[in-house]
């Protein structure tokens, strides 16, 4: 039941996507790269930290 559900919020999401793609490109892709380098900023923060605090 839970695979299910994560496959048709998934699919739910690239339908989105691909809507929002074809109206307003240059919005969604500006939010994808804010979200993968705060994704980036925050994974190199939690390794980080620990290797700072020692």
């Amino acid at each position: 039941m839970g695979e299910r559900l994560h496959h048709l919020w998934r699919w739910i999401a690239l339908l989105y996507l691909n809507t929002a793609l074809s109206r307003y490109p240059l919005v969604v892709l500006m939010t994808l790269l804010l979200r993968s380098i705060e994704g980036l900023m925050g994974l190199r923060e939690e390794y980080l930290s620990p290797l700072l605090r020692g």
